[in-house]
């Protein structure tokens, strides 16, 4: 009698975990996008895009360590989890200069296919991704403001501010 309890609570959270809400330790849904001040210091900006708040201070935590899974919000509200490798990308000096800025390279765990490069630093925390054909960024929302960020794919990312030859042209 107990068996058929146990199989239906590991179903009921299977379909839980597989809804696509975000609701991981380091991002969760905003609603609307939150603005700490004015608009020149957005950071990051596109047509669509899942807004969130991070947990920036965990995030540094876990990304102490050389290989961490993690797990990411995709911009359509769904998350997938990347295998992260410390991965220095600058000369050792530098990286021994600036230890609070470490980077990263990404396998997802279900697609290996599907890789990227990541980082984290007193900025924040930032990703470009592959996911299943299309490249996708978690970017800080606000400079100095490191507990929004925001999930878009690069076909919807918008310049920060005008192209010099649009103000020219007008």
């Amino acid at each position: 009698m107990r068996l058929p309890v146990l199989i239906a609570c590991i179903a009921a959270c299977a379909c839980l975990t597989l809804t696509g809400a975000v609701a991981s330790p380091y991002f969760q849904a905003l609603p609307v996008a939150a603005a700490p001040g004015e608009s020149a210091r957005l950071m990051a900006k596109a047509r669509k895009g899942l807004p969130l708040s991070g947990d920036t201070p965990a995030l540094q935590q876990l990304l102490a360590a050389d290989r961490v899974d993690l797990e990411l919000p995709l911009p359509n509200g769904d998350t997938v989890i990347y295998s992260m490798e410390y991965s220095p990308v600058a000369e050792p000096g530098f990286v021994a200069q600036f230890p609070q800025i470490r980077t990263f390279r990404g396998t997802d765990v279900n697609n290996p296919g599907n890789r990227g490069r990541f980082d984290i630093s007193p900025a924040g925390f930032r990703g470009m991704f592959r996911h299943n054909g299309r490249t996708v960024f978690i970017d800080p929302r606000y400079r100095h403001a490191t507990s929004t960020y925001l999930s878009y794919y690069a076909a919807d990312a918008l310049p920060l501010e005008p192209y010099p030859g649009d103000t020219l042209l007008q």
